[in-house]
């Protein structure tokens, strides 16, 4: 994945390709930076079909490992640690995780962020009041306690 420069810019480009239903569609705008090389969109795609390749078939492999590497109830076995992505990642398994207090301290806070970016995301539905208040209140005491 290539690099954004000008987030800015960026951002109005995307939102420039809203159609008259209000949505924005990738595809098309892939299509529109295909014709504007020179948009910021255009620079942080990756445009080499052969690195673009290998690139989809990691992230159809990451959607395998999240569909499919589940438990008899459907749940998760796989997780991967926000604090290890930028080291290529990997998916550990949920229970190694939960059974070394580093891992699982890193894993919380991964979850604290988490929830924190669903609250903000979603802060003017006024009625989840009580779910945002919880957060907070959760997040107050974790924080607390990391620190």
């Amino acid at each position: 994945m290539r690099k954004v420069r000008d987030v800015t810019k960026l951002r109005k480009e995307l939102e420039s390709g809203r159609n008259g239903d209000g949505k924005i569609y990738p595809d098309e705008r892939v299509k529109w930076a295909a014709k504007h090389p020179g948009s910021e969109l255009y620079k942080s795609l990756e445009w080499d079909d052969k690195k673009l390749g290998h690139q989809a078939r990691v992230e159809r492999v990451r959607q395998y490992i999240q569909i499919y590497m589940v438990n008899i109830k459907g749940d998760r076995e796989t997780v991967v640690l926000r604090a290890e992505f930028n080291d290529g990642g990997g998916y550990r398994d949920l229970g190694q995780v939960m059974a070394r207090q580093d891992l699982k301290t890193m894993l919380e806070g991964d979850v604290m962020q988490e929830l924190g970016r669903l609250r903000h995301k979603y802060r003017d539905m006024t009625k989840f009041n009580l779910i945002w208040d919880a957060i907070d209140k959760t997040q107050d005491r974790f924080f607390k306690r990391s620190a």
